[in-house]
């Protein structure tokens, strides 16, 4: 979809639709692989293409 691992969008889809918000835990450690923006593309795909996962 955004040029990023499937794991990745892979596991954002499987948070988003657990906690039904993209946004993750605040935490100490390695910054995310994922930005506001592809967080935001993936969702709205998501939201516009339910069977896509």
């Amino acid at each position: 979809i955004i040029g990023r691992p499937y794991m990745t969008v892979k596991n954002f889809i499987t948070r988003t639709l657990e906690r039904e918000s993209g946004n993750n835990k605040a935490r100490n450690g390695r910054p995310t692989n994922l930005s506001k923006r592809d967080r935001r593309a993936i969702s709205q795909y998501i939201k516009r293409n339910r069977t896509a996962s």
